[in-house]
Parts: C-alpha cells; sequence; structure tokens
C-alpha cells in the first residue's frame, strides 16, 4: 500500500503548507512584508480579503489603501479569505486551490463562485450532502430512503438503462459561492441562496428528472436566440432543499452526519447553532441570511442536472453553463442600529407579501469561459488524469496512480468473496456506469 500511504503523506503535507501560508497572512503585513514585533496587525474591515489582509500599522495601512487596495476593494478584485474558500495558488502548480469560474459585483454586494469538487472531476451521487460529513460516510450503495427513490432493491435486479442512471450516476453538480456585504452606507443586505438559479443550455433539459422539469424554466437568449433553462437548487427525495452553509465571518458552520447501522444509515443534517454570527441566519433550511457591511459568508447549492452518462463531470456540463443568479435585498436598516437583526428578520418575513423598507435585485455572475477553457484544457485535450495533474498538482497524480494500482488488488479480494450472483450484479452496475471492472481487475 505504498501508494496509499504517499496520498496519505502528500495530503497531510498540503494541509501544513496551507496553515503556514495562513499564519504568514496574520503575521506578515500586506503592504511591506514585514513580520509584526509586537504590534496588532490591522485587517481590512470591508473586504477581508485573503490578499491584502493586515497593516503594521496606521500609517502603512493608510499608504497601502493609496497605492492599490482601494481600487481593488471597491472594485471587489478579490473575495474574502474564507476558510473554505480558498483562491491561493497550489503548491506545486501554479493553479489556485478553488479557482474562479463566476463573479460579479453590484450596489456593494460582491459574489464569487467555484465548483464543489475535490479531486475529482465527476460529480456527486444524489445521496451525496452538499456539504460534506465531519467523519461518518454514507453506505455504499446509498441510504434506504435514496434506494426506494431510485428504485433499486435487494429482490428485483434493475435495469441499468439511461432512466437509472439519472438517479444512481454522477448526476451532481455542486457549486461554491462567497457573497460578502461591502456597502459603505452602513445598510445591511439579505440574500436568498435557496433561491439561487443556474442557467444553463436547453439541451441538458433531457436529463432532468419529471419532478424537476416541472420546476425549470426555459427561455431564449435575446442576444443569439440561444435556448436555455433556469433551474433552482434540487429538492431531493426527502423534501430537502439541497442548500447548506459552510461558514459566516470564518466562523464555519456544524455538519451533518450519516447515523444508524453501516448499510442502513442515513443522513441527518446538521441545526441551527445558537450565538454570533449565527444570529445572521434567516432561514437555516433554505440558507437565508443578513449580512452587514464586512460580513460574508460561504455555502454551496447542489443542482442535478446529470444523466450519470455522458454528463457525469464539472467539465461537461459548466461548459453548457451561463450564468447563476441570486436575489439580493438591500434593508433600510444598518448594522448600527438597534436589534437590527430582528428587524431584518421580521421584514423579511413580509417580503412575499407586503414589501418591506427595502430594494431586491438579482445578482447576476456571467461564467467565466475565457478562464474555463483554460483550466480544464488538459481535460478536453489529453484526459482527465494529465488535468488532475497538471491542475490538482502531485497528490491528485498520486491519488490517480493509487486507484490504478491499489484498487484493482482491493476490488479482486472484495469480489472473490462475493457469491457469483453478486459478483454478475456488481458487474452489471460498474458496466452501468461505463467502467469496465473486469478489465481493471485483469490489470491489477
Amino acid at each position: 500500500m505504498n501508494a496509499s500511504r504517499r496520498v496519505v503523506d502528500s495530503a497531510k503535507a498540503e494541509i501544513a503548507a496551507r496553515k503556514a501560508r495562513k499564519k504568514n497572512f496574520k503575521t506578515n503585513c500586506g503592504h511591506c512584508g514585514r513580520a509584526a514585533t509586537g504590534t496588532k496587525l490591522q485587517t481590512c474591515s470591508r473586504c477581508k480579503c485573503s490578499v491584502v489582509v493586515v497593516s503594521c500599522s496606521a500609517a502603512c495601512q493608510r499608504e497601502h489603501w493609496k497605492t492599490g487596495h482601494k481600487q481593488d476593494c471597491n472594485g471587489f478584485a478579490y473575495p474574502p479569505f474564507a476558510k473554505n474558500f480558498d483562491t491561493s495558488e497550489r503548491e506545486d502548480v501554479p493553479w489556485p486551490i478553488d479557482p474562479i469560474f463566476a463573479s460579479k459585483a453590484q450596489d456593494g454586494v460582491g459574489m464569487w463562485m467555484t465548483t464543489n469538487g475535490t479531486l475529482s472531476t465527476l460529480y456527486a451521487q444524489a445521496f451525496e450532502p452538499v456539504i460534506p460529513p465531519a467523519s461518518s460516510t454514507p453506505p455504499a450503495q446509498g441510504p434506504p430512503s435514496y434506494l426506494r427513490w431510485a428504485g433499486v432493491n435487494s429482490h428485483t435486479p434493475p435495469n441499468y438503462g439511461p432512466e437509472l442512471m439519472k438517479r444512481i450516476g454522477s448526476t451532481m453538480l455542486g457549486l461554491r459561492v462567497v457573497v460578502q456585504n461591502r456597502r459603505q452606507d452602513g445598510r445591511v443586505v439579505t440574500v436568498f441562496p435557496g433561491e439561487m438559479e443556474l442557467t444553463i443550455h436547453a439541451r441538458v433539459k433531457p436529463n432532468l428528472l419529471p419532478d424537476d422539469l416541472k420546476k425549470a424554466k426555459s427561455s431564449i437568449l435575446t442576444v443569439d436566440r440561444t435556448p436555455v433553462i433556469t433551474i433552482p437548487p434540487w429538492t431531493d427525495y426527502n423534501g430537502a432543499l439541497r442548500v447548506g452553509i459552510f461558514e459566516i465571518n470564518g466562523v464555519e458552520a456544524p455538519k451533518g452526519e450519516f447515523k444508524g447501522p453501516s448499510q442502513r444509515a442515513e443522513y441527518q443534517p446538521p441545526s441551527k447553532p445558537s450565538g454570533q454570527p449565527w444570529d445572521r441566519i434567516v432561514d437555516w433550511e433554505s440558507g437565508s441570511l443578513m449580512l452587514a457591511p464586512g460580513d460574508f459568508a460561504v455555502f454551496g447549492c447542489q443542482y442535478r442536472v446529470g444523466d450519470g452518462d455522458l454528463f457525469k463531470a464539472y467539465p461537461d456540463l459548466l461548459d453548457q453553463s451561463l450564468c447563476i443568479s441570486m436575489p439580493v435585498c438591500q434593508m433600510l436598516v444598518k448594522s448600527t442600529d438597534t436589534n437590527w437583526c430582528d428587524t431584518v428578520r421580521r421584514d423579511v418575513a413580509h417580503l412575499r407579501g407586503t414589501r418591506p423598507p427595502s430594494v431586491c435585485f438579482m445578482l447576476v455572475a456571467p461564467l467565466d469561459h475565457k478562464y474555463f477553457d483554460e483550466y480544464y484544457k488538459p481535460y478536453f485535450d489529453e484526459d482527465s488524469d494529465v488535468f488532475a495533474a497538471k491542475r490538482l498538482g502531485g497528490r491528485a497524480a498520486q491519488l490517480n496512480d493509487m486507484v490504478k494500482s491499489d484498487v484493482p488488488m482491493m476490488m479482486n479480494m472484495l469480489m472473490s468473496t462475493m457469491t457469483p450472483e453478486n459478483r454478475a450484479e456488481a458487474v452489471r452496475r460498474f458496466n452501468a456506469m461505463g467502467i469496465d471492472i473486469e478489465q481493471a481487475l485483469r490489470s491489477g
């Protein structure tokens, strides 16, 4: 298992490097580069940007503002420095950990988008939550509620056709977004992640299930008459909206867990935490929250747009995407007002009816296709393994090596313990997902 050990060691080294880089941001001036010596470093209260984190003195901070940070801050040049949205470069390749594929700023509110993928280009399956659990893992074939929804049971061998693959294949496009209020008038804004829509080319419409089609909106682009569809985050087989909050102002949210017997465990989402900064939450299930000037939040959304066959990887469908759009409301209340959180929460409760004293607009972030094409060029020109090595670095390359060397051996051991009927069923499932498992086993 030397390959496995190398992957683990590489992961530990990458985590240690990230921690060291974060410490450097906190202890070295973002303008002159000097390390702090008994001086409390100051952050920019408006942007909390990872590139211009600290200044070692008031004079240094003023100079920093004049020589470029003012323009960057007002222009939303960079997102805030967040634990779950890291735009710094990887240690061994000149590409960011979280590449920004879409961004937009309007009326003092900025939004940046990356994917929710990790070291794989594949989408998640429908039973995988927006935010990965802290420690538990789902049943190998998925929890019982998912299997019932997918129509898979142990008594009747399923028909691995296109319709089933829409349910059991890699179909969940996950997006991770950071949004920040940088208004200079002190006004609070409310954002609605649960209503963040994805606009995508209409050619993916056949991938949608009947219930998803009912919620999709079809339209024609005015510029070039391209047919598109706009879809909301997925409401899953348990009626849960696939939206989750990763963090607010650098404080991470609790994570859910799969609970129950190993093969019958069901996902239990986390409960809303109390205290600050969670008093910003308007509705925990849909992710809506209020942001005072300087506040930021990172959240994730999942869209069930893959078909588990031709469209099952991020490059395949991001290429078909046009933009994301999220409702934002500018409230008249300011963060300096007494009980401002309660006032905003009360106003938002009437938002769909009497209209509170606020201005609402759609914050629309178009996909940066030029950057997308360059980032995924190795994927399209060569293959996913080359992409992983050139864009995700050595750890991804090592993981690929481990999959090629250790996994066939482990699968051979597992398959040898199965009855002929169970082995045949496993082969059918792998074949349905486009994996020639028998060839892979022979190569191991």
